[in-house]
């Protein structure tokens, strides 16, 4: 079937990607200080492990629970409640008085942020053309880790002038992430609110076949469980072994994971031209090998510099596959089951890392920070093993249909 595709994003996606982009703000100024805050109140690393561990598993439950909301209420509802319940929780983590409770709470931030993922994904993923989706997941991941290297930079700039004591200042930190991510819900409704004929309604939020290719899912389901307990390391850990392997200060610290986003802003702008250029298999196979590479390296705890290099390498890696994986996640199904097969990625990406955090939490307790960057190498050898398993749909004359989004005349 032929398609026009525009050249640029109508404005309801642009404000999505707005949106994103105070999501990013919230997210990395959070990140920047919440294992610092945490080690104020006098957890150890098992303890901070077993916060993520509980978090992830909120996560996965999450998943489940929202992937039926979707079906029931739609995918807008779902989208409104995730975007208020991660904005809400945000003011609430600072005051956490234990290890449950901070676990639990945090699980409320994090199941809306997945949320906020699986549904946007789904609503506006089924808005372009199948060849333009990675295309539309880089611009999110350019959004988002755009504006979360400049919510690590500005949390790790006030920690440095900070007057207050290192308690207290994380958590203006923490609670002016909170603002941000009420402003971030007025552009998610703008986003979605105001145009009920183009987005997906409750009786077509979940349409077409309703059963499940079972192989290709349940190894998007092991690829992205691994791929996520792989990737947890540096998303949760990285601080960690950059104060008490390298003896980094906090504010050195923060500027790291400022830094960082800028090479995950050049995979995610990399990430559509390879998908055009390079055949499916072959660039998660490249990206693969690379990945593990890189993790190798770390796992020699060699110098500072040579281990911001894998570092940096390991993070560009993942965001110029996470676009890919988002697509294939669409892609490789037919457009009935997208909620489905999003919702299934997320869940196992989410129930890896509750799994990996266990692990990585304890290693790092006993010192071994090798052994816990090699468990990370090793599934991410096993994460793009299994995708190279889940082939990308190619719709025949009969699946046409089902491949349009609601919109085909606002394609990008």
């Amino acid at each position: 079937m032929n398609r026009t595709i525009s050249t640029h994003f109508d404005h309801f996606t642009v404000k999505y990607l707005v949106a994103s982009g105070f999501m990013g703000l919230a997210n990395g100024s959070f990140d920047a200080v919440f294992n610092f805050f945490l080690a104020t109140k006098g957890l150890s690393k098992a303890e901070v492990g077993t916060i993520y561990s509980i978090s992830m598993v909120g996560m996965s439950i999450a998943v489940i629970l929202q992937g039926m909301a979707s079906r029931r209420f739609g995918l807008r509802l779902v989208h409104r409640v995730a975007a208020l319940q991660f904005a809400l929780a945000l003011f609430v983590i600072p005051f956490c008085g234990t290890v449950l409770t901070t676990g639990l709470v945090l699980s409320v931030v994090s199941g809306g942020f997945v949320g906020m993922l699986s549904t946007g994904a789904a609503i506006f993923g089924n808005r372009v053309a199948p060849d333009a989706r990675v295309r539309l997941f880089s611009a999110f991941f350019v959004s988002y880790l755009g504006c979360a290297m400049v919510g690590s930079l500005a949390a790790a700039g006030f920690a440095n002038i900070s007057l207050w004591s290192a308690q207290g200042t994380y958590i203006a930190v923490l609670l002016a992430a909170g603002v941000l991510a009420l402003i971030m819900c007025f552009f998610r409704e703008t986003s979605i609110g105001m145009n009920p004929m183009e987005l997906p309604q409750r009786h077509n939020a979940v349409q077409g076949s309703a059963r499940p290719d079972w192989f290709p899912l349940s190894m998007l389901f092991a690829a992205s469980f691994m791929m996520g307990g792989s990737i947890l390391l540096v998303f949760r850990f990285s601080n960690l072994i950059f104060t008490d392997v390298y003896q980094m200060s906090v504010s050195d610290t923060a500027v790291v994971l400022g830094v960082e986003k800028l090479f995950a802003l050049a995979g995610a702008l990399v990430a559509p031209g390879l998908k055009q250029r390079v055949s499916h298999r072959l660039l998660i196979g490249t990206l693969t090998v690379f990945a593990v590479a890189s993790l190798l390296l770390q796992a020699a705890l060699p110098t500072l510099g040579l281990f911001l290099l894998g570092y940096f390498l390991r993070i560009t890696l993942n965001y110029t596959t996470m676009p890919i994986l988002d697509a294939v996640s669409i892609s490789a199904f037919t457009k009935g089951q997208s909620i489905v097969s999003t919702s299934t990625r997320q869940l196992a990406f989410y129930a890896g890392g509750a799994v990996a955090a266990i692990a990585y939490g304890a290693l790092l307790q006993a010192g071994d920070a090798a052994s816990a960057v090699a468990l990370a190498a090793v599934m991410a050898a096993l994460g793009g093993a299994l995708l190279l398993l889940v082939r990308e749909h190619l719709p025949v004359a009969g699946d046409a249909p089902a491949e349009e989004s609601p919109t085909a005349s606002a394609r990008t």
